[in-house]
């Protein structure tokens, strides 16, 4: 007998209390569901537009997903789509400046353009962090429950 039978009874149950993201987050979430749809939406009204916004459509969707698991703990999938999609996103989204043919600047200065992609990446950075958080091996949502 390797225990002591007097000591006090312990379980590997992980508290879903504890995943529970503050209103911040949940905010957070749905404004950038209507930030996306906004811009994803507009970038195919851009001359020039095509197979790079398809794509950039088809990958926002997961991101979207993988956010809202996060925020909202849900589990969705396994916790290795999640991580290649982190990946995913983060090659993505520099690489697609190179491989689009539509005028992203729409008009605008060098210096608006630069000032508008710069607000959109740091708004757009906790949700890289919470995609990267979501499919670490350490979540607690991934632990199994017996």
């Amino acid at each position: 007998m390797t225990e002591n039978p007097y000591s006090a009874p312990h379980s590997n149950l992980v508290s879903v209390e504890l995943l529970n993201r503050n209103i911040t987050w949940k905010i957070y979430f749905f404004f950038m569901v209507l930030l996306t749809t906004l811009g994803i939406s507009g970038l195919f009204l851009i001359p020039g537009s095509g197979i790079s916004e398809i794509i950039s459509l088809v990958l926002t969707i997961p991101a979207i997903l993988g956010l809202y698991g996060y925020v909202f703990s849900k589990k969705i999938l396994t916790r290795k789509i999640w991580l290649v999609n982190f990946y995913v996103q983060l090659i993505w989204a520099p690489l697609y400046y190179f491989v689009t043919n539509a005028d992203l600047s729409a008009g605008m200065t060098q210096e608006v353009y630069l000032i508008n992609n710069t607000v959109m990446w740091a708004i757009s950075i906790p949700s890289y962090i919470a995609l990267f958080l979501y499919a670490r091996k350490n979540y607690p949502l991934w632990h199994e429950q017996a």
